[in-house]
């Protein structure tokens, strides 16, 4: 895959902070596949932060394997099933990739459609899961705990049962600066540090101004984003989290 580096077309920086990794070698992942499915092997993925497992048919003949994402607790040769609604499960259990609409309330789930045989785009980091709040107007809603906002989904979409894996990825530590360069982070300059040109806070002093962004948008004190947007055609609603205990405990 193509790496930009933080540059466009015409090589100038856009996005700072950026250049300079290791070469990635990237895995497909296979999102429409439909059946019972043994868990063959943990794999590292470059391109993503959680876990990727290879997984195969169970009672087909077929040498080839399907790299899916992992769901935390899932161990080698336990059975995952991946179904749209054509199989009858009797028990539902974690791994498992099923229609959204079968499932009860208050039920963790992950990496989650928006719009069915797309794959999934909800809650697919390492260690995110929503919640399952109910059934409204033939969507489902559900609840991401790591952004604290409600998405309604189409009924017939899939996602996967539990949290997804790697949920320590957040405590981890870098022990040199190489190790940041490695994966194209590069170092970033204090506005003070620059010309006046260059940055709001550049020159001989700030002069005791608010802190700002490069851009002149103010770093801190407010947000400067849009509450109220819509985004990616699905309805979004920030609800408190206090509210939903009942349903995350």
């Amino acid at each position: 895959m193509n790496y930009s580096g933080g540059r466009n077309n015409s090589g100038k920086i856009t996005v700072r902070g950026k250049g300079g990794r290791q070469k990635r070698l990237y895995r497909q992942l296979h999102k429409n596949i439909i059946g019972i499915f043994e868990l063959k092997e943990f794999m590292y993925h470059a391109y993503v932060n959680c876990f990727v497992v290879k997984i195969k048919k169970v009672g087909v003949i077929d040498l080839s394997n399907r790299n899916v994402l992992s769901a935390k607790g899932v161990q080698i040769k336990d059975r995952s099933v991946y179904d749209r609604g054509e199989l009858r499960l009797k028990e539902i259990k974690t791994g498992d990739r099923i229609l959204v609409q079968s499932l009860r309330m208050g039920t963790w789930v992950s990496n989650i459609e928006n719009v069915p045989f797309d794959g999934g785009v909800y809650c697919r980091s390492a260690g995110t899961y929503g919640v399952i709040l109910g059934d409204r107007q033939n969507k489902v809603r559900i609840y991401m705990i790591r952004t604290k906002m409600v998405i309604s989904v189409n009924k017939n979409s899939i996602c996967t049962v539990g949290v997804m894996s790697n949920e320590g990825l957040e405590n981890m530590k870098f022990s040199k600066a190489g190790d940041k360069r490695r994966i194209g982070i590069r170092p970033l300059v204090r506005g003070e540090a620059m010309n006046a040109v260059d940055h709001p806070h550049g020159g001989a002093t700030r002069g005791g101004k608010e802190l700002r962004t490069k851009w002149g948008k103010l770093a801190k004190f407010k947000s400067t984003s849009n509450q109220k947007k819509y985004s990616d055609g699905a309805l979004k609603s920030y609800i408190f989290k206090d509210n939903l205990d009942v349903f995350i405990n």
